[in-house]
């Protein structure tokens, strides 16, 4: 029976319900990824650690804990076995059918994975601004210690260092200065969003395509698949409801 037959036997109803309260989907999704995993059998060394992993981070230090939280849970041990391999599955399975495009979806994503540090000083004045930028140029005063003394923004709680982060997370502004200028340097102060800001550049992170990265990159390959394949089944679902 596939994923559409089985959400038919559904009261429509139940599944207008469901649709409603933004559970169709991830139940869709939870039956597509059953039905693409449901041979793959984690080995049990990795299922008794997902186990203790789990049961210590609920502290079900015994047995009699498990099965009470079990019985809360309305599951029974076999189920909670399966649920806890589901990072496992997904990992595997992802490498399995999208590893050989996670290269090609890296390079498309590169620009969004580099990341930089950055020391960051925030005043509402010019002059300010340009009186600290001619003291960090001519080595007077430490970043530090004009961040603390100086700025007016919550980089003050971090020493002004701001990252590791994504240039794509930053404003565009920001991100054209940080992405054309040496590590060391200190910029000219420049009006962003209502702040003269102060910058230096403390470091460049280049995303590299190692294993970690292959799996992060197969896995949002899957999550992509994933979410196309559900949204298929909810229209067909709802043509023929109508």
């Amino acid at each position: 029976m596939n994923n559409d037959q089985q959400l038919l036997l559904i009261e429509p109803k139940t599944r207008n319900l469901l649709r409603r309260s933004g559970y169709l989907k991830p139940l869709v999704q939870f039956m597509i990824f059953e039905q693409v995993t449901k041979d793959l059998e984690p080995p049990n060394e990795i299922k008794e650690k997902g186990l203790n992993d789990f049961c210590n981070s609920k502290g079900l230090i015994n047995k009699k804990k498990l099965m009470v939280y079990l019985e809360e849970q309305h599951l029974n041990y076999d189920e909670l076995l399966d649920k806890i391999s589901i990072p496992f599955k997904k990992q595997y399975y992802s490498l399995e059918k999208f590893g050989s495009k996670a290269e090609s979806h890296f390079l498309k994503r590169k620009d969004t994975l580099d990341k930089v540090t950055y020391s960051l000083i925030r005043v509402k004045n010019q002059d300010v601004a340009y009186d600290l930028y001619l003291r960090l140029e001519e080595k007077k005063s430490d970043f530090i210690s004009l961040v603390n003394k100086y700025s007016e923004g919550p980089e003050k709680n971090t020493n002004g260092r701001i990252g590791p982060i994504s240039l794509s997370n930053t404003s565009p502004a920001l991100k054209e200065l940080l992405e054309n200028h040496r590590i060391g340097e200190v910029l000219e102060p420049v009006f962003i969003d209502n702040w003269w800001v102060v910058i230096r550049l403390e470091e460049r992170i280049e995303a590299v395509f190692n294993d970690a990265m292959k799996m992060l990159m197969a896995c949002e390959l899957f999550e992509e698949w994933l979410q196309n394949e559900s949204n298929k089944v909810i229209r067909s679902l709802l043509i023929k409801q109508e």
